[in-house]
């Protein structure tokens, strides 16, 4: 492959890695590929502009990193309930939109003229705009992952996603007109009512008692819900949901039989868990809500895409769209004059292992070929030397 010519101009290399499962994350891919890149260039005496998008798959450790890397992204903590209802602190991100070079001379013109003048058009500004367009990106695995149960404690059925509600207010409180939610490797399939629970949701057993924190125990429990008390706040038509697996909710490849035994669910529990879903499903249509258990996304993250459209009215998109959309990726790789991109080859899934393939390496090659951006692409097995990992990105370049 043959550098494109750029007559004494910088070289521009969009850096564009996944995850590289087991052994690095997408943002960490992303610094190691730049510094790799700027020693290249030196050796070959040319100058690069290097332009960082590390976008992990969503629910992928180091999601929030990556975007942080990848873009305005302020990353921020909260306090929300963990996955049996103990106080963790849990992040999350926001994307401030960036302000036009107009209103930045401006700014600087009158910091320069008169401060207080500056200070009563800075306070103005804020109010009127500062918040407006902003972006808030959750990753559920940050309060449900699997990062946060060690393995004997692993039980679907007691895990709640409550947390994620709070996560999801707390998005809305900060006044972020679009939120994206990546939904990837959890430990709960309480079909999203925990999260639904605190947002406003009102779930009442057989005795007309409210279930204040319901997992997936309860599920079968519930006799009827109401959703007058939601709060006002969370708009739908407002979040993304970047959803990993295209799972159904229930049936054969619904998500206790497809998510469960990774999640620790014994087969008793995989099916209660079903049977659970189904009654969940029977609820929400005749509360006269528009419930599609088998829509593309409604299982991912163990019902919580179902929740989510169900009960908000949010969007399900494929895996990697939201990102790539909140990213800009096609954009940053139109501009590019070369793409480093890569990440774990895909390798055989284990009885108890169903964790989604990481996309991001095919998709980033995918769009650089349709652009025509020549492309280094670095993909390998989960275990592997720096010096074989090495060995097959020359082969995969110099391959025509």
């Amino acid at each position: 492959m043959n550098l494109p010519s750029r007559g004494g101009r910088a070289l521009r290399v969009c850096i564009a890695p996944g995850d590289f499962e087991g052994d690095t994350n997408a943002a960490k891919a992303a610094i190691a590929m730049e510094q790799g890149a700027q020693r290249a260039a030196q050796s070959l005496n040319i100058k690069v502009r290097t332009d960082l998008c590390p976008i992990a798959d969503s629910g992928r450790e180091g999601l929030l990193d990556a975007m942080a890397l990848s873009m305005a992204l302020t990353l921020k903590v909260a306090q929300v309930e963990g996955p049996f209802g103990d106080p963790i602190t849990a992040r999350w991100g926001m994307v401030r939109p960036r302000r036009s070079k107009i209103i930045t001379a401006t700014t600087l013109f009158i910091h320069t003229v008169l401060l207080i003048w500056m200070t009563i058009m800075y306070t103005a500004y804020m109010l009127l705009y500062g918040r407006r367009g902003a972006s808030a990106v959750i990753d559920t695995n940050a309060v449900i992952g699997q990062d946060l149960i060690p393995p004997e404690q692993r039980d679907p059925t007691r895990v709640s996603t409550f947390g994620v509600g709070q996560l999801i207010h707390q998005a809305f409180k900060a006044h972020g007109k679009r939120v994206l939610i990546t939904l990837g490797d959890t430990m709960s399939c309480d079909g999203g009512i925990g999260m639904a629970a605190a947002l406003g949701v009102r779930f009442y057993d057989h005795d007309d008692a409210l279930i204040v924190r319901p997992t997936g125990a309860d599920l079968r429990s519930i006799a009827r819900l109401d959703v007058s008390e939601i709060d006002p706040a969370i708009k739908g038509d407002k979040m993304v949901v970047s959803c990993p697996e295209s799972t159904p909710l229930t049936g054969a490849a619904g998500a206790p039989r497809v998510q469960g035994p990774r999640q620790g669910a014994t087969p008793e529990q995989i099916e209660d868990l079903d049977l659970g879903l189904e009654w969940l499903v029977r609820l929400c249509r005749e509360s006269g809500l528009d419930a599609e258990p088998d829509a593309i996304g409604a299982g991912a993250g163990g019902g919580l895409g179902f929740a989510l459209a169900t009960f908000f009215g949010a969007t399900l998109s494929p895996a990697g769209a939201g990102l790539f959309k909140t990213t800009r990726i096609v954009r940053r790789l139109k501009k590019a004059d070369l793409v480093l991109t890569g990440g774990r080859r895909p390798t055989p899934p284990t009885e108890k292992e169903s964790s989604p393939v990481p996309l991001t390496p095919i998709l980033v090659a995918v769009i650089a070929e349709d652009l025509g951006v020549p492309r280094l692409d670095l993909r390998m097995p989960s275990a592997a030397t720096l010096e074989d990992a090495t060995a097959e990105a020359v082969r995969d370049w110099l391959t025509p």
